[in-house]
């Protein structure tokens, strides 16, 4: 899958349980379970909201759960 190559080449670890990719990185500091269906990647924000990226656009979902997850403890430094 082209979201879990992404995922590797930014180093960050991932794993499949049955169709979910869940990335549990110490960088993000909590577990993400993403989805993927015919047209979208979905993933829950921090605040638990679902969010979606296009499918064929995996890096764009790499790189906004970086922001949402390793962000908020950027901010709080």
């Amino acid at each position: 899958m082209a979201l879990e190559q992404a995922f590797k080449a930014r180093q960050l670890l991932t794993y499949r349980e049955g169709n979910t990719l869940v990335v549990n990185d110490p960088y993000l500091r909590q577990r993400v379970d993403v989805t993927c269906n015919e047209a979208w990647f979905c993933w829950p924000s921090p605040a638990g909201e679902p969010k979606f990226v296009d499918r064929h656009s995996p890096g764009d979902a790499v790189d906004q759960i970086i922001r949402q997850y390793a962000g908020i403890y950027m901010e709080d430094r």
